[in-house]
């Protein structure tokens, strides 16, 4: 995938990369949420990330963690479905963002910031090299 969004950038182009953090506390909560998409998925740090990037041509401008300090609205809940039916999944979803709200901004009052443990997401900036043009 990363070889193709490289090869339909533009010379000088740049590109914003996101993906979940599955390296804080939204993999033990999925690990009960959501076990079987969690096992299809590969856990990336910051690192990683960069270095997938770099192997493909792609230049990183920056890496690091995103999303706010907090945001459960990132765990699928949708396994969930066939035990509560669509209107409590409706509801569940409905308190969990409210959940959300909540926390961040409490979170956000202490100044918590973007990291590992709490961060729903990683993210990269990059770009595709100039010199191709």
């Amino acid at each position: 995938i990363l070889k193709t969004m490289y090869r339909i950038l533009k010379p000088g182009g740049r590109m914003l990369t996101i993906i979940p953090n599955l390296r804080g506390i939204y993999t033990q909560i999925a690990k009960f949420a959501s076990p079987n998409i969690l096992a299809k998925h590969q856990v990336i740090c910051p690192v990683d990330l960069r270095r997938y990037l770099q192997a493909v041509g792609f230049k990183t401008i920056e890496v690091g963690y995103t999303g706010g300090a907090f945001k459960l609205s990132v765990v699928d809940f949708s396994p969930w479905i066939p035990a509560i039916g669509e209107r409590g999944h409706d509801l569940l979803c409905k308190l969990i963002n409210l959940t959300d709200i909540v926390v961040a901004n409490a979170l956000s009052a202490i100044r918590i910031p973007n990291q590992q443990l709490t961060s729903p997401y990683i993210y990269a900036i990059c770009e595709r090299s100039r010199s191709e043009e």
